[in-house]
């Protein structure tokens, strides 16, 4: 196929790249800055702009796509509360553009979502289609989860009323090779690999389920092209939630138990508008059913790989501050 992939410079694009270059499709990169990663790959063709200019995404689309992997997203806490009209922007405006662009020439599109549209629900595990729960507008850590959601129903109607043919993915806490090192897994792994104190936020006591990257390309694969797929959202991680706390103690014993930890207030790192969301967990059952998915690396193999990962490319991180 001919496939288009935005974002294609991010955490994901680079890690479902290869794997759909080595199913043999020829790959479009989209992005506002360039990448690195599969340069040079004859199956692999990059372009750059502005995903919120519709003239910009009209030219794009010059080429006659088999799939779209809409991945574009501003991501990341402190994106989120230091730069959130960028983050209204490309998250609602890019999504809008690229779907637009996907119906009118009637090409599939696969949306990356979040684990953090749900919000604060109590209602643990999350099924994906319980409530969402989110906190006041005056608090910017919301905005990422409710541009998801905003995405996610312009995608739900133009299913139902134009039969658009889409997927949804929703991430659960995503860790792997070539994540920003600002992140809570790299961040933790950077750290540990420098010998600089593992910083963890209030006592460690929030639970994730952490998912290990090659599992999710496999999922998200699963959702862009299989029939049974089509018109619907899909939870994406392990069932299994980690305190933070414990997932900093298997970093420091993987890569050789040499620093220390430390507990931080997170509010004085990101300020008042930060809020957070205590336990995320999904239900995975109805991905098991129709695609036959499910996570299979334990966290310590996953947490290994990573570690090898960063330990073997430290000048990818080189200069970023942990």
């Amino acid at each position: 196929m001919k496939i288009l992939v935005t974002g294609g410079s991010g955490f994901v694009g680079q890690n479902l790249i290869p794997k759909l270059i080595e199913r043999g499709h020829d790959v479009l990169s989209f992005d506002s800055k360039p990448a690195v990663s599969t340069r040079g790959d004859p199956q692999c063709a990059f372009a750059t702009g502005d995903i919120t200019d519709a003239t910009v995404v009209t030219k794009l689309f010059k080429t006659k796509f088999d799939l779209v992997y809409h991945l574009a997203a501003i991501v990341g806490i402190r994106n989120y509360v230091e730069r959130p009209l960028e983050l209204i922007d490309v998250n609602i405006l890019g999504t809008r553009n690229v779907m637009h662009e996907c119906l009118s020439k009637g090409t599939r599109m696969l949306f990356t979502s979040t684990s953090e549209l749900f919000g604060k629900n109590p209602k643990i595990p999350w099924d994906e289609d319980d409530d969402r729960v989110v906190g006041t507008t005056k608090v910017e850590r919301w905005a990422y989860g409710n541009t998801k959601a905003i995405g996610e129903h312009m995608l739900f109607a133009a299913w139902r009323h134009r039969k658009f043919p889409m997927s949804i993915v929703r991430y659960f806490n995503l860790y792997g090779a070539k994540q920003h090192p600002t992140n809570v897994a790299p961040r933790l792994v950077c750290r540990a690999l420098s010998g600089m104190p593992l910083l963890v936020y209030d006592d460690g006591k929030m639970e994730r389920c952490f998912t290990f990257m090659d599992d999710a390309i496999e999922a998200t694969i699963r959702a862009a092209e299989r029939p049974e797929a089509l018109g619907e959202a899909f939870n994406i991680g392990r069932s299994a939630p980690t305190r933070i706390g414990d997932f900093a103690k298997r970093v420091q014993a993987l890569s050789g138990g040499k620093s220390t930890i430390e507990n931080v207030d997170p509010r004085k790192e990101f300020g008042s508008s930060y809020e957070e969301i205590p336990l995320r967990t999904p239900k995975v059952e109805k991905i098991e059913r129709l695609l036959g998915w499910k996570a299979t690396t334990s966290l310590d193999d996953g947490l290994a790989k990573t570690i090898a990962w960063y330990d073997e490319n430290r000048g990818w991180w080189a200069g970023y501050t942990l």
